[in-house]
């Protein structure tokens, strides 16, 4: 028998943005969270439970028109379908263009319209990818997020 736990939103939100590409369920961060506890960097002996050293440090995707926090989940909605990606260790990843790493989003965005049946497309990353707010839960435009930077 399996039991069942509630947990926030916000908690639940935050378990989505530690979980590894397109494979990883909330149970599996937490499973490895528990199997693999961190030391407590003021006392080693001791296993922290304290959140602080539990986050990884940040790391962005760096483009020419501005910086993407990672890990961050993205989509990219085109002729009616979805296909969706991260942005992850420096790098922006799509489903289906495994062994593919972008460094900005405008060359992602016109490499899954190509997929998509588009002639050389250009298109402006910024304005047709969207990423998934680990607050709200809602979809945003990435250019939502850059502006917020400035």
């Amino acid at each position: 028998m399996m039991k069942t736990i509630q947990i926030s939103d916000e908690l639940y939100q935050k378990l989505l943005s530690l979980a590894k590409s397109f494979t990883d369920q909330p149970e599996d961060v937490i499973r490895r969270l528990v199997d693999n506890p961190l030391p407590d960097k003021r006392n080693p002996a001791r296993i922290s439970t304290q959140s602080s050293f539990m986050e990884p440090k940040k790391k962005y995707v760096h483009s020419k028109g501005g910086r993407i926090p990672c890990p961050l989940k993205l989509r990219m909605q085109y002729k009616g379908t979805t296909t969706y990606g991260e942005a992850k260790d420096y790098f922006i990843l799509f489903e289906g263009f495994e062994g593919r790493k972008f460094t900005a989003p405008s060359p992602a965005a016109e490499c899954i319209a190509e997929t998509k049946g588009a002639q050389k497309p250009h298109m402006d990353g910024w304005r047709k990818l969207e990423y998934l707010d680990p607050k709200t839960g809602q979809w945003h435009y990435l250019d939502n997020l850059r502006k917020e930077q400035k």
